[in-house]
């Protein structure tokens, strides 16, 4: 049984991502225990505050059990132990050797207990009911819950006041790590909000969001401008590339990379791209472009929105957000255009002038 750690000795993505998400737990209930324990609460679906105070361990070794489950949280009366599993869901021998184990486990840790499947999908809900029913079988105590990273996020957003500034900086670097390794729900309809304060006008003049290929990020439907506390355009994404402009305004495409949500792109970058190209490196008052390798992100049309960030202090990198559904909290309700087929980066920022987010 290993407890958790910032540098984690785990070789395996699957252990990785399991030890980030109970460092993100203990550290919230260290900061804020109250809010930890209605995480918990929300989590299992239990309308009681449960004890405050548990104990985080990775890899538990149960004697005689076929498995060890990846993940335990544990205090009296309660213990939850997670199943991490960062592609599909299909093994149920596995939850069943599991949940043997668990009743194994209850001779040194009596109480109730949770089985927590955490998946970057959703599962079937008729899977679901089946273990939730096979869980009541092997032993009263036992209940089956499957969760999804961002349904955790989603749920310390709601439950996290705004003050609480240290939680909701922590939640977004959460989220961040979510998506750059690809836990997010396989929604096509993300925003990546970019800060670009020296540019903005230029973006907006040229419909084109520019930074350093190094820099990991996401490929998003729609692209976001941030600047003063607020996201003030909205672009769809039709084209990313990287290029190099020589001094002259010749535009050298290195890469053009697809675009998750079209099965037509990646595209040849037109002639009138590469002339915006050239115009707004040759405008760029941020940093000297020429002769370097850039990444830029083409959209249809920058269009003004308002989308304004209530919580104090700015943001210092790069945030994503799902618009179409509530596997993400982003304190938004604009699934209906979506619904609607009316998912135009107009209509995007229309819904989201005048909302807010910390």
């Amino acid at each position: 049984m290993r407890d958790v750690t910032y540098f984690p000795p785990y070789s395996q993505k699957e252990n990785v991502v399991t030890n980030a998400v109970l460092l993100l737990f203990s550290q919230i209930n260290a900061m804020a225990p109250d809010i930890f324990a209605k995480v918990i609460s929300d989590l299992i679906e239990d309308e009681d505050y449960l004890p405050i105070g548990p104990n985080f361990y990775n890899q538990i070794t149960i004697n005689g059990a076929k498995s060890i489950p990846d993940a335990l949280i544990t205090q009296e009366p309660f213990h939850l132990y997670f199943e991490t599993k960062l592609g599909d869901f299909a093994d149920d021998r596995q939850i069943h050797n599991h949940m043997d184990a668990i009743k194994l486990d209850k001779k040194d840790r009596p109480g109730r207990s949770f089985l927590i499947a955490l998946t970057r999908t959703k599962i079937d809900h008729n899977k679901v009911t089946a273990l939730q029913k096979k869980a009541r079988e092997t032993h009263d105590n036992l209940a089956f819950i499957a969760t999804t990273f961002a349904r955790i996020a989603e749920i310390i957003g709601d439950v996290s006041a705004e003050f609480r500034l240290s939680v909701n900086a922590m939640l977004e670097e959460y989220k961040i790590f979510l998506a750059e390794h690809d836990l997010m729900p396989p929604s096509s309809n993300v925003m990546i909000i970019n800060p670009c304060g020296t540019s903005f006008k230029e973006n907006i003049k040229y419909n084109i969001y520019y930074d350093q290929p190094e820099r990991s990020k996401k490929i998003c439907r729609f692209s976001g401008l941030y600047k003063d506390k607020a996201v003030f355009a909205v672009g769809e994404v039709k084209a990313v590339c990287n290029a190099i402009v020589s001094n002259d305004g010749e535009v050298n495409i290195r890469d053009s990379f697809a675009l998750p949500w079209d099965m037509k792109s990646p595209y040849v970058i037109s002639k009138d791209w590469q002339q915006r190209i050239a115009d707004i490196v040759c405008e760029s008052q941020y940093y000297e472009q020429y002769d370097k390798l850039v990444r830029f992100t083409i959209v249809d049309k920058f269009h003004k929105t308002n989308f304004i960030k209530t919580s104090s202090g700015g943001i210092q990198g790069h945030r994503y957000f799902t618009l179409d559904s509530g596997d993400e909290h982003a304190s938004l309700d604009i699934a209906k255009i979506f619904n609607d087929g009316a998912a135009s980066s107009k209509n995007v920022a229309e819904a989201l002038s005048g909302k807010s987010w910390v």
